[in-house]
C-alpha cells in the first residue's frame, strides 16, 4: 500500500482507498496529518528560510518550553530522529560512565551501536532486533556490548544486570510497547537501575 495524502486520522492510496491511520508516522504526527495550525506555522518559516547556518532563536523558546513542561527535563538536544537520538543517549551513557554495554527492549532504530545486538543472538528467541537480518557491516568488535532483554521480566533484567557486573552503563527501553506493562514493571526497572548505578533511558518516540 502507497499512501498519496492524507488528513486528520486517514489517509487515501494510490488507488483511492482510504483508511484509518493507527499509527500516525510511529507517533510523531500527534495532532493527524495536514493539521492546519502545524501547516501554518511550517509554511511561514519556509517563507522566512528554512536551514540557517547558524541556530535560530526558535531552539532556545522550544528547548525553554520542554524543560518547563517536562518535571525531569534539565537540558534538550535535538536530533533528524529517534534512531539517531538514541544512538546520541548511548553515547551519552557510555561517556558519563566510562562503560560500554547498554541493555535494550524494544526498537531502538538501525546504527551500528544497536544492530551490533544481532552478534550471537537466536533469530527465532523472539528477542532478535531485526528478525532475520544478519548484522553485515556493523563491525564484529561491538559484539556483546548490546544485549536485549524480555519487556515485561524483571527477574531477566535482575540477573542481566547482576551478570554483566560493573560493565552496564545504561538500560534502554520503550517504557510502554503494544501491551501496557505489569502494574510497578517500570517503577522495578527504576529501581534496579539505581541499585546498580546504571543510567535510564526511556525511548519515547512512538509513545
Amino acid at each position: 500500500v502507497y499512501a498519496q495524502r492524507a488528513k486528520g486520522s486517514r489517509f487515501i492510496d494510490v488507488d483511492e482507498n482510504e483508511y484509518i491511520d493507527w499509527v500516525n508516522a510511529v507517533g510523531a504526527v500527534i495532532l493527524g496529518h495536514a493539521d492546519e495550525a502545524v501547516d501554518d506555522a511550517v509554511k511561514e518559516q519556509i517563507d522566512r528560510g528554512s536551514l540557517y547556518t547558524l541556530n535560530s532563536p526558535l531552539e532556545l523558546e522550544l528547548a525553554e518550553e520542554l524543560c518547563a513542561t517536562l518535571p525531569s527535563a534539565e537540558m534538550v538536544r535535538y536530533t533528524k530522529g529517534g534512531g539517531e537520538a538514541c544512538a546520541v543517549a548511548a553515547r551519552i551513557a557510555r561517556g558519563a560512565t566510562g562503560r560500554d554495554k547498554i541493555l535494550i527492549c524494544g526498537y531502538h532504530g538501525w546504527h551500528d551501536w544497536y544492530q551490533a545486538a544481532n552478534f550471537g543472538v537466536d533469530p527465532e528467541s523472539g528477542e532478535y532486533p531485526f528478525a532475520g537480518i544478519e548484522p553485515i557491516g556493523v563491525p564484529k568488535a561491538l559484539a556483546g556490548t548490546v544485549i536485549p532483554f524480555s519487556y515485561g521480566n524483571l527477574t531477566q533484567l535482575a540477573e542481566l544486570l547482576e551478570q554483566h557486573g560493573g560493565e552496564v552503563a545504561a538500560i534502554m527501553m520503550e517504557p510502554a510497547r503494544s501491551t501496557l506493562p505489569p502494574a510497578d514493571y517500570l517503577a522495578g526497572v527504576q529501581a534496579l537501575a539505581r541499585a546498580h548505578n546504571v543510567i535510564l533511558i526511556f525511548d519515547e518516540v512512538s509513545c
